[in-house]
């Protein structure tokens, strides 16, 4: 692939990403740290479903929510482990979703409940999400026409969308896809909330070449586009511009490595396109193809 093309995917799951975690960042308390911790509940209570190709079908769209026996518990310690937390940290925050009661506890760990995934308000976030991954497809068609999208084929079995699209299938692939893209990020920037702050800035300003510094934001239009504190926006960028990932100009903040992260920055540039890959390979294999 050309460094463009990469630069391109790298560009759009920022963007992908940043837009679908401010939702579960709202339903988790205002905290990044506690949104990703909920999401990898969910992920984890339904990661078997896709296993089994009759039940992914079955459990594809909105109207057909999980039903509560079908949903894994999963522990503490196995969130921590997916998102590279502290234990602590992790329990901290179950604690505080269990009670708003976003998270249920029971034997074997803890699990988010079919009614909390079956809402209007759920259903609206799926459709929005629904439309978020088909827009990240097309612009990565057009932006990295270079990179392995599937494509389908004439003889290839398709999910009808019709009136109840499958929301929940695609929500459940494209949130491991997040949670698998955040664990780069999380091991540059050293946090999950800096790693929102960074995407922000990649999203916002990574558009033309390194060089250009017009492209460059205060730190209050950033913190505005993803609707956090200023202040907390300006410690976190501050850390970014002392671990190197940006850097600080008369404009504002811009997404410009220093050299020495060059290779790091590579690679989790080429693992993110990997990851959508994977994402649509796997969509596709449940004839879901977004076109």
């Amino acid at each position: 692939m050309a460094p463009e093309s990469v630069r391109a995917c790298f560009r759009a799951a920022c963007r992908f990403v940043l837009r679908g975690v401010a939702g579960h960042v709202d339903a988790s308390g205002g905290d990044a740290t506690a949104a990703f911790v909920m999401l990898a509940v969910m992920s984890a209570n339904l990661d078997h479903i896709d296993e089994d190709r009759e039940l992914a079908r079955r459990y594809a769209r909105f109207s057909t929510p999980v039903p509560e026996e079908e949903r894994r518990p999963v522990s503490a310690l196995a969130v921590a482990a997916r998102l590279g937390l502290p234990r602590e940290t992790v329990r901290r925050r179950l604690a505080d979703l269990v009670a708003m009661g976003r998270c249920v506890r029971e034997d074997g760990g803890f699990h988010v409940p079919t009614r909390v995934l079956a809402t209007a308000e759920r259903r609206e976030v799926a459709l929005l999400n629904f439309a978020a991954v088909r827009r990240l497809r097309r612009d990565l068609l057009a932006e990295a026409p270079d990179a392995s999208w599937p494509q389908r084929g004439p003889a290839d079995e398709v999910l009808d969308e019709g009136d109840d699209p499958p929301t929940r299938i695609v929500s459940r692939h494209s949130s491991n896809f997040a949670l698998d893209f955040i664990h780069h990020l999380v091991v540059l920037t050293g946090g999950h909330e800096d790693a929102v702050a960074y995407m922000a800035v990649v999203e916002a300003t990574w558009r033309g070449p390194a060089s250009d510094e017009s492209a460059a934001l205060p730190g209050l239009t950033i913190a505005q586009s993803i609707d956090r504190p200023t202040e907390s926006v300006r410690r976190r960028m501050t850390h970014l511009v002392k671990r190197g990932l940006i850097a600080r100009t008369e404009r504002g903040f811009i997404a410009r490595h220093e050299p020495h992260l060059e290779p790091p920055i590579q690679a989790a540039s080429l693992a993110t396109v990997a990851t959508l890959q994977n994402l649509f390979a796997r969509l596709a294999r449940h004839g879901v193809y977004l076109d």
